[in-house]
């Protein structure tokens, strides 16, 4: 079985995989890809590392910074040409590709493991499962960065001890400090924050440092009144953090705008060492510490139960950052070996527990119109007892016109619920007797049970047919599917057009 870890980051995505179970279990980081999604004009995508590798990481119609936009539900769109996506639908479009990818490369993944930000908002939730479902993986879960952290670097087990995650990433460095917490009754753990601090100091502010440090080299090449750079020069310094990691110097190659003759400037580990220590990296990073750690003093934790320092992100493999938290907290305490594939790594192992899944208490189901018995009967869409988030969809539904020239098909959905143990009153109904009068009368717990009840009348869900549909005719196909917060979600799709009306529309909250 294959189970991968999902490392969704700020600038990038690391994808891991676990094979086996207990002690046979195997972790393979397996992908990494920049968060980059470019569109052309006919509105086919570039992906990843393409886009890099095209020069269009600086287009008006690549899409980047995607985490962040998703995380405030931004409806800011990408352009280009006539076509235009949201980032919504552009990170979608990126993981389930990358998904695909790695999926491809063996036998079917049964399950995918997101790690979550701090604090992620339940619509981010919404948004991951709505990858899955796109592509088309049996199970899904979450875990928190923090632990997913932790269990990566083999210390998720060890409770009642603190620990402090450096996130070294593209935009800024981020310090957390966290205790672990005993495991939850659905025997998944998640660590509580007790303080955190952070810079706006990033990769990207290093690869800006570098590309100044070589331009002030080469001054044909660049005019700083405007702060723009040649092109390609900080995808190519980005790329000289990696590069200085296996060699001790590289050619970095500059264009010049004036005659456009390109020439070489060397840089080498000692020259990148300099360029940190001339804007004070490591006195940043160090005040980023203390601050951190100041607060969770504030607080009235004990810094000597930090026992692991955790180190992640890009900016965590220089290896003069490395030294400079070595040396602050010892050797001994630092987890700096695989930076920017440990949470994914992490996320792969985890082990979802009971309390990821849920089961609905009633019935659902839509009601209809039935000509032929001239009543009202109902087509079940889901039953009692079904564990939610779903995958597969609980129900596909054709529906028809109900007479010639319908433009608008409403779907009604009921649900048959059961009755809270706490109640306190029956439920009164007006019925008509035989001699024509009519009175009240209190409701059985037993036919309260099985009693219909509408749960969108206030909040209908409308299909509009263009063009208009014919009696009989069969107009709409309907999949559902309920995810992890209970939200019973639709797709509808026009037969007659084929084109999609509707895609994952959350309908009603189910219970």
């Amino acid at each position: 079985m294959r189970r991968l870890g999902i490392d969704f980051g700020v600038s990038g995505t690391v994808i891991a995989e676990t094979i086996g179970s207990g002690n046979e279990e195997k972790v393979l980081p397996v992908l990494s890809e920049p968060n980059l999604v470019h569109m052309m004009e006919d509105g086919s995508r570039i992906r990843g590392q393409e886009v890099v590798e095209k020069g269009l990481t600086q287009s008006v119609s690549t899409a980047r910074h995607m985490r962040h936009y998703i995380l405030i539900n931004s409806p800011v769109a990408v352009r280009s040409g006539s076509y235009a996506m949201t980032y919504k639908d552009l990170g979608r479009d990126l993981l389930v590709s990358l998904i695909r990818k790695v999926a491809e490369r063996g036998e079917d993944v049964h399950e995918v493991v997101f790690s979550l930000p701090h604090s992620a908002p339940g619509h981010y939730r919404e948004w991951l499962a709505s990858v899955v479902a796109e592509a088309r993986i049996p199970e899904y879960s979450f875990t928190d960065e923090l632990t997913a952290a932790a269990r990566g670097y083999d210390v998720a087990q060890e409770t009642d001890q603190g620990l402090m995650v450096i996130d070294f990433g593209s935009e800024n460095i981020e310090v957390t400090v966290a205790r672990l917490q005993q495991p939850s009754q659905g025997g998944t753990r998640s660590d509580l924050v007790v303080a955190h601090a952070s810079s706006d100091t990033g990769t990207q502010s290093v690869a800006r440092w570098i590309a100044d440090d070589v331009l002030a080299r080469c001054p044909n090449g660049w005019r700083p009144q405007t702060r723009t750079y040649p092109d390609g020069l900080l995808d190519a310094c980005n790329r000289a953090l990696e590069d200085l990691l296996v060699r001790d110097t590289i050619v970095l190659q500059v264009k010049d705008k004036n005659n456009g003759k390109i020439s070489g400037s060397p840089l080498s580990r000692a020259d990148l060492d300099a360029i940190l220590r001339k804007q004070d990296l490591f006195g940043i990073l160090d005040s980023t510490i203390t601050r951190a750690c100041d607060l969770a003093q504030v607080k009235g934790y004990d810094l000597p139960r930090i026992r692991n320092i955790l180190m992640t992100g890009s900016g965590s493999t220089i290896p003069s950052v490395q030294a400079a938290v070595e040396s602050r907290f010892g050797t001994g305490k630092v987890r700096n070996d695989s930076p920017c594939s440990v949470i994914a790594a992490g996320a792969s192992r985890h082990h979802p527990g009971a309390s990821d899944k849920r089961s609905l208490r009633r019935d659902y189901a839509l009601r209809y119109w039935n000509a032929d018995t001239s009543g009202h009967e109902y087509r079940y869409i889901a039953r009692r007892g079904t564990r939610y988030p779903t995958l597969q969809d609980t129900a596909r539904i054709l529906i028809s016109a109900a007479y010639d020239g319908q433009v608008y098909l409403g779907i009604a959905l009921y649900t048959f619920g059961d009755v809270p143990d706490d109640a306190k009153s029956q439920a009164i109904e007006l019925v008509t007797d035989s001699g024509g009068k009519t009175r009240c009368i209190e409701l059985s717990i037993e036919h309260q049970a099985t009693r219909a009840t509408c749960i969108n009348e206030r909040t209908p869900t409308i299909l509009a047919a263009t063009p208009p549909g014919k009696k009989g005719e069969v107009r709409f196909e309907l999949a559902f599917r309920i995810d992890s917060q209970g939200f019973l979600l639709l797709n509808a799709r026009d037969v007659m057009t084929g084109g999609m009306i509707l895609t994952n529309h959350s309908c009603a909250k189910l219970t």
